[in-house]
C-alpha cells in the first residue's frame, strides 16, 4: 500500500485593493483528512504591503491572520468555528469571508508528511515572495481597431496618456551589443520622436557609443509598468546631424553641459573626487556665462525602427501585443502571441 496521503492546501492573501488586483501572500493552510491534519502558518511581509498600499494599518490584518491560524489549530479561544471538525474548519477557512484577507484556490496532491509540505510551501510562497510576486493586468485591452494609422501616431497617443501617470515617461531602456555580440543596456531619456525614429543624445565614446559604432542596431523598451504597458522598438541606428546636436546641447542646463564636457563616460575613474576635479577644470575653462561648445564626441543617435511593438497587459498573462513591422516599403500590423 502507498504511504502517501491526499492533502489539500490554499494560500491566504492580503489584497489591499480589489481594483488593482495586487496581493501579498501571507499564509498557507494544509489539510490532510486521512491523517486528521489541519494547520495554517501565517506571516505578513509588512514592507511589501505598505509599498503596495501606503498608510495601511497592518495591526488588524496581523491579528486576523493569527486568528485564522488559531482556528486551524482548533484553539477553543478562537471561537465556535475552532471547535468544529478539521474538515469543517478547513472549508470555513478557504471560503472567502473578508475583502482584505482572501484564500486562494484550493490545490490537491499526495504526500507522506503534511507538516513537511506546509514547511516547504510556507518557505517558498510566503517567506520567499519573489517567486510568488504577481499581479493581474486589468487596466485595458488593445485591439487592432484601437490602433492609430501609423506607429508614430500610436506612440504619441500612448506617450500622452503615460505623461499623466508615469513619472518620467521618456525614460527608456536602450540595449546594444558590441561587435562580438556582447550585450549591454542602460536607461536613457528620449529627446525626440518623429517619422524618422527615436532620438537620444549621449557621449558617443561611451560603451553604448562604441557598441553602436561596431554594431549599428539597437532595441528600446519603454517600461510603462504603472499603465500595464510597454513599447518595444528595434532598428538601425544613425547619427543625428551636427546642427540638431548643437541645438539640443545648447538647450541643456549649464551644469549638464559642463558635466558632458568633463565626464569620460563609461571609463574607469579612481573616485568621485576625480570626477569633481574634471568638472572643476571644465568650469575653469568656461567661467561665468561663457559659451560651452558641444564636445565633438557628444551628440544625437536616432533609432530608425523596423519594428514597433505595443504591449498591453491582460488577465491570466494573455497579453495583447500588436506590432508595426516595416515590409515592402510600407508597414504591416501583426498580432504576436504573449
Amino acid at each position: 500500500m502507498s504511504d502517501r496521503s491526499a492533502f489539500q492546501y490554499a494560500l491566504l492573501r492580503v489584497v489591499p485593493s480589489l481594483e488593482r488586483g495586487e496581493f501579498v501572500n501571507a499564509g498557507v493552510i494544509v489539510f490532510c483528512r486521512q491523517l486528521r491534519f489541519l494547520e495554517a502558518r501565517v506571516g505578513l511581509d509588512e514592507g511589501r504591503l505598505l509599498a503596495l498600499a501606503p498608510g495601511t494599518d497592518t495591526g488588524p490584518i496581523r491579528a486576523q491572520l493569527e486568528t485564522l491560524a488559531a482556528v486551524a489549530a482548533g484553539d477553543p479561544a478562537a471561537g465556535a468555528v475552532a471547535r468544529m471538525e478539521p474538515s469543517e474548519r478547513f472549508h470555513w477557512l478557504v471560503a472567502p469571508a473578508s475583502t482584505t484577507i482572501q484564500p486562494g484556490s484550493v490545490h490537491t496532491g499526495l504526500c507522506g508528511d503534511p507538516r513537511a509540505v506546509l514547511d516547504r510551501l510556507f518557505k517558498t510562497l510566503v517567506l520567499a515572495p519573489l517567486a510568488a510576486m504577481r499581479r493581474e493586468y486589468l487596466a485595458a485591452s488593445l485591439e487592432e481597431a484601437d490602433l492609430a494609422p501609423t506607429w508614430v501616431e500610436q506612440f504619441r497617443r500612448w506617450f500622452g496618456e503615460a505623461s499623466g501617470v508615469v513619472g518620467e515617461p521618456n525614460a527608456l531602456v536602450l540595449a546594444t551589443a558590441d561587435g562580438a555580440g556582447a550585450p549591454s543596456a542602460r536607461v536613457v531619456l528620449l529627446k525626440g520622436v518623429d517619422d524618422r525614429g527615436f532620438t537620444v543624445f549621449t557621449n558617443r565614446e561611451s560603451r553604448k557609443g562604441r557598441d553602436i559604432a561596431a554594431n549599428p542596431r539597437a532595441c528600446l523598451v519603454f517600461p510603462w509598468v504603472a499603465m500595464e504597458r510597454q513599447v518595444v522598438v528595434s532598428g538601425a541606428v544613425e547619427r543625428v546631424p551636427d546642427d540638431e546636436s548643437d541645438a539640443y546641447f545648447a538647450s541643456r542646463p549649464r551644469g549638464a553641459r559642463l558635466s558632458a564636457a568633463a565626464s569620460p563616460q563609461s571609463s574607469v575613474v579612481e573616485s568621485r573626487d576625480e570626477l569633481l576635479r574634471l568638472r572643476a577644470e571644465a568650469e575653469a575653462r568656461h567661467p561665468g556665462d561663457a559659451s560651452i561648445p558641444r564636445p565633438p564626441h557628444w551628440g544625437g543617435l536616432r533609432v530608425v525602427p523596423d519594428a514597433v511593438e505595443f504591449w498591453q497587459g491582460r488577465p491570466d498573462r494573455l497579453h495583447d501585443r500588436l506590432r508595426f513591422r516595416r515590409a515592402d516599403g510600407g508597414w504591416v500590423v501583426e498580432r504576436l502571441a504573449p
